[in-house]
């Protein structure tokens, strides 16, 4: 259940706040599977900022401090062919940035977006394999124009083998 997904990230970070470990993420907010099962950009964007805002609350409610557990919260993006994802690592990080601050009152690291970017396995095909080469190398520019803090690239057989 949601509820106790909730309860077990937070007593998760709770630890982390209490035993002062740094440096260390304990989620990663993903929004990869939502493009993969179909999600358009916006979407993904939309329904990942919603999650890590639904961690923010959950944490708070339990009486975290914002400065205490935001820093170390990550994210997890697809890149595409869509036009829309030369810019969504943007779009997420100004508007994380808006919420923290203005909303929660976080200071200056703790509005820092963090995220790993992924090209899209779903647009490779196996009918073009010789294509998907290209697509990946542009997905992958994509998201490196877009200051990606880290990146993985699909394999072009990605289509037609066994994950």
């Amino acid at each position: 259940s949601t509820e106790f997904s909730l309860k077990v990230m937070g007593d998760i970070q709770q630890y982390f706040v209490q035993h002062d470990v740094r440096n260390f993420y304990s989620v990663s907010i993903s929004g990869y599977h939502i493009a993969e099962a179909g999600a358009n950009p916006i979407s993904q964007l939309a329904f990942t900022l919603s999650n890590g805002f639904t961690f923010v609350e959950a944490y708070l409610a339990r009486g975290m401090h914002i400065d205490d557990f935001a820093p170390n919260l990550s994210f997890f993006f697809s890149y595409g062919m869509d036009p829309e994802y030369a810019v969504i690592g943007r779009v997420a990080r100004r508007i994380w940035a808006v919420a923290m601050r203005e909303r929660y009152g976080a200071n200056e690291r703790s509005q820092k977006l963090k995220f790993h970017s992924q090209t899209s396995g779903r647009s490779l095909h196996a009918q073009e394999i010789s294509f998907n080469d290209i697509r990946t190398t542009l997905q992958a520019l994509i998201s490196t124009y877009d200051n990606t803090n880290s990146l993985h690239t699909n394999a072009y057989d990605e289509a037609i083998t066994t994950p």
